[in-house]
């Protein structure tokens, strides 16, 4: 004889496997969810590592090369590396990307320098050159304006070391200060680049029986963040320095960093802009 259930506790009973599986469905997806969520930490974790590796690789390599003033390529547990060296300036366009900072200057030399960083005798031979500086965003530079002072130190025709300032200023300032304004408008490139404003400096000694010029420092005034900066020169300019890149890369993830670092040729300190020197006797 067959007993058939009635229709409603059929219904209960189906209702009963329908939440179990429910309960399921919830338990296995929370169960998934922390075992995503661990694996995700436990990558990022990896990552992270390795990023700090090939940092650190990186700056080794670096170091190394600036050390050998060349190239080298190398290997520390399982991160490679290899750096580049490039020469900074050597033509009529010079850019420093780098950007010149707050208190900081930069020195362009006027003059060649062999492979060890001694001064030559080959003088820039031309009575002008064009500055280029500031951080140009489209149709917009820095607030507030960076002005632009350059010291020139030359040598005169009997010898004797001297200086001449050239000062460039875009902002009307209170109290004034005097400067000179630079070309109009804003956005003038060199190459590639694009920099906010530009000013010609003439007059300089370069001339056979004018003198010789050694170098022009270059010092931003009232910036408050690092401005990049240009300088064209109207002959092909002379190399100012090396650059260094360094590359590392882990081999199992593939991450990669770089770093740069430029070595400009050795400079006077900035404290110099307030002082008077000279190669020989200084006389009242």
């Amino acid at each position: 004889m067959k007993y058939l259930l009635p229709i409603k506790e059929k219904f209960h009973k189906g209702q009963a496997v329908l939440v179990v599986l429910l309960v399921m469905s919830v338990l296995l997806t929370l169960g998934l969810s922390a075992v995503s969520r661990s694996v995700t930490d436990i990558k990022i974790s990896q990552q992270t590592q390795e990023s700090a590796r090939a940092f650190w690789t990186a700056q080794a390599g670096l170091e190394k090369a600036l050390l050998a003033q060349g190239t080298t390529v190398g290997e520390i547990d399982g991160v490679t590396y290899e750096v580049t060296k490039t020469q900074l300036g050597g033509s009529a366009d010079f850019v420093f990307s780098e950007g010149v900072g707050v208190g900081e200057n930069f020195v362009y030399w006027l003059v060649d320098h062999d492979s060890d960083g001694n001064i030559g005798t080959n003088f820039y031979s031309r009575d002008k050159l064009t500055v280029y500086w500031g951080n140009y965003w489209g149709n917009s530079a820095d607030s507030p304006a960076p002005a632009l002072v350059a010291t020139l130190i030359y040598k005169d025709i009997v010898g004797n070391f001297r200086s001449r300032k050239f000062a460039f200023d875009p902002s009307v300032r209170s109290p004034a200060t005097n400067f000179s304004s630079p070309d109009s408008g804003i956005g003038h490139s060199v190459g590639e680049n694009i920099f906010a404003y530009k000013a010609t400096i003439s007059g300089l000694p370069s001339l056979p029986g004018y003198g010789e010029p050694y170098f022009v420092n270059i010092r931003m005034i009232y910036n408050t963040i690092p401005q990049i900066l240009g300088i064209q020169t109207e002959e092909s300019g002379f190399v100012q320095g090396y650059c260094y890149e360094s590359t590392a890369k882990v081999a199992v993830s593939n991450i990669v960093r770089k770093l740069r670092e430029c070595r400009t040729w050795p400079k006077t300190p900035g404290i110099f802009d307030y002082l008077l020197f000279s190669g020989g006797d200084l006389n009242q």
